[in-house]
């Protein structure tokens, strides 16, 4: 699956896009022991974020329509992280590089970085 040709999504953009879905997904979870009517609510809810989310993707082929059962959260929460995670795929790679913008303080962390773990002991 790939990007509506239409929809043109920078890193920092998907990343929050997956954390939102991420999050509904705990959101279905939690409210799935709650009362029907709570249930319900959050259901209604949800379902109309997941058909927002779904326009990020292209439709898929044939006439096959996956609708959510009504009042089934724990599926909805299942499609939610299913989303989130074709959507990680999707997204454009971060660029590697140190939050000052020089690649030299990067390679120079890593090396740092390296070098601990050589020198740290052993505790298993």
């Amino acid at each position: 699956m790939g990007f509506a040709p239409n929809t043109d999504l920078d890193h920092s953009t998907c990343k929050r896009i997956i954390a939102t879905l991420l999050a509904m997904a705990v959101l279905c979870e939690h409210a799935a022991v709650r009362s029907l009517p709570f249930r319900l609510l959050v259901f209604w809810i949800l379902r109309r974020a997941e058909a927002a989310a779904l326009t990020l993707f292209p439709a898929p082929a044939g006439d096959a329509s996956h609708e959510t059962p009504v009042g089934d959260l724990i599926l909805l929460a299942a499609r939610l992280r299913t989303l989130a995670l074709l959507l990680a795929q999707a997204c454009p790679p971060q660029p590697l590089r140190h939050p000052t913008g020089r690649v030299d303080d990067l390679a120079r962390e890593l090396h740092g970085l390296a070098a601990w773990l050589r020198n740290s002991p052993d505790t298993s």
